[in-house]
């Protein structure tokens, strides 16, 4: 009976000793797949695709007999992002680049004053154009884009939204492809006209403003 009791605690440890330890693999991370994609404008958008939680790139339901409402698979997460202009575009909107500036007087008195408006056109080197009129009852604050699709001596602007603090409600709306406001002609080296041949319209009827040098 004594050696029965000095036993028990060595096959105890002993015992003890033959317990397996175990580890979780490493969890690896899902694979992204990314694909170019083409808007309806003509501009190259990058589409990036992240697997469902079996790592598939499958819609919810797909291959699986399971209703597309189900929630035991879920839809792969696509994240669209607007890519940068190709190198032909670039150079394009950096032969444009560089702050542009019209003006433009009515006739008539209004009580002790004759109208006048002033534009400010600024176009950045990648396209992006920003927009501001300011004069009589007017203004505008708008944000836009150069298409450049024209030939070099033009470029059209397209409208992207309205600034918060453009006066009264924005009269454009956005989508694709791009409204367009209006054109800057380049007359001669030097020497650039805004041309109203879309949505935005001179004050006093005018087809085209020079530019104040």
């Amino acid at each position: 009976m004594r050696s029965a009791r000095l036993l028990l605690p060595i096959l105890t440890i002993l015992a003890g000793g033959c317990v397996e330890h175990t580890t979780s693999p490493p969890v690896e991370e899902p694979l992204r797949t990314e694909r170019p994609v083409m808007t309806a404008s003509g501009r190259q958008e990058t589409t990036t695709t992240l697997p469902n939680a079996q790592g598939q790139g499958l819609d919810a339901g797909e291959g699986t007999g399971l209703p597309a409402s189900s929630t035991s698979l879920p839809a792969p997460l696509t994240m669209t992002t607007a890519s940068t202009p190709d190198s032909g575009a670039q150079a394009a909107f950096a032969a444009w680049k560089g702050t542009y500036t019209f003006s433009e007087c009515g006739t008539t008195r209004i009580g002790p004053m004759i109208p006048c408006w002033s534009y400010e056109v600024v176009v950045q080197a990648d396209g992006l154009v920003t927009v501001h009129g300011d004069g009589y009852q007017t203004m505008i604050r708008l944000r836009g884009r150069g298409e450049s699709n024209l030939d070099p001596g033009a470029l059209r602007i397209g409208f992207d939204f309205c600034e918060w603090d453009n006066q009264f409600e924005c009269q454009y709306k956005s989508g694709e492809p791009r409204l367009r406001l209006f054109t800057l002609v380049r007359k001669s080296p030097g020497s650039t006209n805004l041309r109203f041949d879309g949505a935005m319209k001179s004050n006093v009827g005018k087809k085209e403003l020079s530019a104040v040098k």
